[in-house]
């Protein structure tokens, strides 16, 4: 299509204009709400839960099990193994954060160190369960 009139440097195509022209006038109310017209608000601060679940495959040694027509069957939750072979999830956060919070104040201590730390408290366990 041809243009039709020129605006600035831009040339709107009939089309563009009839477009422009049947967009509906905002009302005052909708215009003081509209994203583009909004002040930024400043940061507040939510308290959230976060649950997350994980999983890892792992092999877990254990000497209670059952050997039933050849196949070998565990004779335990597996849980009590696994925590005496490995760390958890909420361990292994605590281990982190005792490693960095023992750079404290060292050179090349970075503010972002604290922070980690931080983050690596609160955690409870909600549920803990290994499968086989």
């Amino acid at each position: 299509m041809k243009p039709c009139c020129p605006s600035g440097n831009r040339l709107i195509t009939l089309t563009n204009y009839l477009s422009i022209m049947n967009t509906p006038i905002l009302t005052t109310t909708q215009e003081n709400i509209a994203p583009w017209n909004r002040d930024t608000q400043e940061d507040k601060k939510f308290n959230c839960t976060i649950t997350m679940v994980l999983s890892k495959d792992t092999d877990v040694w254990s000497n209670k099990y059952i050997i039933d027509e050849g196949s070998v069957i565990p004779d335990n939750d597996m849980e009590e193994d696994y925590t005496d072979q490995h760390y958890t999830p909420l361990e292994l956060i605590e281990v982190l954060g005792k490693i960095l919070a023992s750079f404290r104040g060292k050179e090349g201590w970075k503010d972002y160190y604290e922070e980690i730390i931080e983050e690596c408290q609160g955690w409870i366990d909600d549920e803990f369960t290994v499968s086989v």
